[in-house]
């Protein structure tokens, strides 16, 4: 009889312990997660100003993908070549196949 009074806690912190470790596996999982999805929205953000420049002050030339810079991207003050994010966009791809896809996705004619 004895026992019977000391079995119902030791379960109780058996599931509570397991119920922290779930949630805290899960919290893990979504924060990964959304700091991924952050710095996908970045890139982005920075590919369009890329891609702005590229279009109003190089009428989409495609050598000029290479001068192209986009500041505060990866940090405050710095700059980036727009070659550098759509390598990033498009990862895999290289050559004159990205600088087609870079112009493609700028919305130039290749």
């Amino acid at each position: 009889m004895a026992s019977k009074g000391l079995e119902l806690p030791i379960n109780v912190i058996v599931i509570v312990a397991i119920a922290v470790l779930v949630l805290v596996v899960a919290a893990a999982l979504f924060s990964s997660q959304f700091g991924a999805g952050a710095g996908t929205i970045q890139m982005e953000q920075a590919y369009g100003k890329g891609c702005q420049t590229l279009r109003s002050a190089y009428s989409c030339d495609r050598t000029k993908i290479d001068d192209v810079e986009v500041k505060d991207y990866k940090a405050p003050g710095e700059t980036t070549r727009l070659d550098v994010i759509c390598g990033q966009k498009y990862p895999g791809v290289t050559g004159a196949e990205l600088q087609d896809a870079c112009l493609r996705g700028c919305g130039c004619p290749v």
